[in-house]
């Protein structure tokens, strides 16, 4: 899932040609035109499901084909437009804006990972290189999340830091790690 803006129209135009089967987010208010109104239902309103309709995207001059357009506001009560080649019959509007969220989830997590880890650069330039990292990176994520009982911050993580360069001693470290779990 990516920003249509980034993909550029041309690159949306060939993935509905060749029947891809994709949910993308749009950015910006696009100009589109309203084909169709669907149903939504108590389960989609759960899930922040504003409005579920079939779309021309763009000028009316251009030949694309009508898209299904899901309006959430799944995040923080902010609107957010997915645009997808999944029929409602296939894939209820709820679904989609779960889908979305689990990804931006995932999106979140390796950000984390890429920044209170450390694993700003790969190391290593093979894939077997690459993957070592990662689960290295993910064992040690899993061990810290189950050392402080959550997510560790910025100031727990230098302190991991400090112990390992020798700035800081067990004590200290247990200390930071006693404050984390009273927290």
């Amino acid at each position: 899932m990516r920003p249509l803006l980034r993909l550029g129209l041309q690159l949306f135009e060939e993935l509905q040609q060749r029947g891809a089967l994709f949910t993308i987010r749009i950015r910006n208010k696009p100009k589109l035109t309203v084909i169709k109104e669907y149903e939504i239902t108590e389960k989609d309103r759960k899930e922040g499901v504003i409005s579920d309709q079939l779309v021309y995207l763009g000028d009316t001059d251009r030949e694309l084909k009508p898209i299904r357009l899901v309006r959430t506001g799944a995040f923080n009560d902010k609107e957010i437009l997915l645009v997808t080649s999944e029929a409602p019959e296939k894939l209820n509007a709820a679904i989609i804006s779960t889908i979305y969220r689990q990804r931006w989830q995932i999106e979140v997590f390796f950000k984390w990972l890429k920044s209170i880890l450390g694993c700003r650069k790969l190391l290593a330039e093979s894939s077997n290189g690459v993957a070592i990292q990662m689960y290295s990176a993910l064992i040690a994520a899993i061990m810290l999340f189950d050392l402080f009982g959550k997510k560790p911050t910025l100031r727990q993580m230098e302190m991991i830091q400090f112990f390992f360069l020798r700035y800081a001693s067990v004590e200290e470290l247990d200390d930071a790690i006693a404050q984390s779990k009273q927290n």
